[in-house]
């Protein structure tokens, strides 16, 4: 009997500025990734329209949101517990970011690197104002959406 997989479906979405830009990618077991439906609309014309004709319900949703006030940093620090990391995190934002911690989402990420033969970790910090977040999470579920990822710009490029 033959196995047949359901093929993975993602749904990028770009919040830009001016336009809204939406691309329907389908991931075949092999790994191959065909490009099924791209669209471009001006950013008044919403969502809906950019999304139109995807499954949006059954896709894993990606966001990417142009936020003026979200941060993006990469520091580095020496090799320390989990709770001695999310503590220089804190600071490092407490320093940098103008608004409070308790109005902003955080994430980072952790990278092992060796700098003059000592071990210690690169952070690439982001976060954005949660208020921002719940606009654009508000707006992706005022057209069905329900993502699974919100980026700032330049980390969809890494992705």
């Amino acid at each position: 009997m033959m196995n047949f997989k359901k093929k993975d479906i993602y749904i990028g979405v770009d919040l830009g500025s001016s336009t809204i830009k939406a691309v329907e990618i389908e991931a075949a077991l092999a790994g191959d990734l065909t490009l099924r439906r791209a669209n471009l609309v001006p950013k008044e014309e919403g969502i809906k329209k950019a999304v139109a004709g995807m499954p949006v319900k059954s896709a894993r949703v990606t966001c990417v949101a142009d936020c003026p006030e979200g941060y993006l940093r990469y520091f580095t620090i020496p090799k320390m517990s989990d709770r001695e990391i999310a503590e220089a995190v804190r600071w490092q934002v407490k320093e940098k970011v103008s608004l409070p911690l308790d109005e902003l989402l955080m994430d980072y990420k952790l990278q092992d690197i060796v700098e003059a033969g000592v071990n210690k970790y690169k952070v690439k910090l982001a976060a954005m104002p949660a208020k921002a977040i719940d606009s654009v999470v508000g707006l992706l579920g005022e057209a069905g959406i329900s993502p699974v990822a919100l980026f700032l710009p330049p980390l969809a490029l890494e992705k």
